[in-house]
């Protein structure tokens, strides 16, 4: 049986609400309201894991990162979001802070998530890397651009200024 595409419109009401239906398939559900967080200890842990969860989302469909930036907020995000806001800010981050740091791991993890898809079409390219002899640093470096070792590095970059801003905030409460 073919299906024709004009079909899928019977199911979505427009492109958008199709692109939206899709991204939320390959994102997968979000955690219930109601599910627990670590105590505000945990805050690196999570931070961690939901920055993991969401590049392991992006890379697993072919252009799932663009599929899943030309998609909508659904209001589950937005719950979730204000609930790992709420939840920094038990970790003594500030509300700005808190939503502050979501919206740069989630922008580090969209553009690490698109420079993977972008290796692939260099696979296909024929052309995956360049002879890294001519550039002797970044063949010492040792590093992909696409590896998750790579990947990895960079989040906890990110989070080590999380806790320096936490470690700073508590010093300056302590001579005060």
């Amino acid at each position: 049986m073919r299906v024709q595409a004009s079909a899928l419109y019977y199911h979505f009401a427009d492109k958008q609400e199709l692109l939206d239906g899709m991204a939320a398939a390959v994102v997968g559900p979000m955690p219930s309201p109601d599910a627990p967080f670590p105590g505000p200890e945990g805050w690196r842990e999570l931070l961690r894991a939901i920055g993991q969860g969401m590049r392991t989302a992006m890379l697993s469909r072919r252009d799932g990162v663009r599929l899943i930036l030309s998609a909508r907020p659904a209001a589950s995000q937005r719950e979730f979001l204000d609930r790992l806001v709420s939840f920094l800010v038990g970790a003594g981050f500030t509300p700005h802070e808190g939503a502050v740091a979501f919206f740069t791991i989630s922008n580090y993890v969209q553009g690490c998530a698109l420079e993977a898809q972008q290796e692939d079409r260099w696979r296909e390219a024929k052309d995956p890397h360049p002879d890294l002899d001519a550039y002797p640093t970044l063949r010492d470096a040792g590093l992909s651009p696409f590896d998750d070792e790579l990947f990895a590095a960079g989040l906890d970059l990110i989070l080590d200024a999380l806790q320096m801003t936490l470690q700073t905030r508590n010093l300056e409460r302590n001579r005060s």
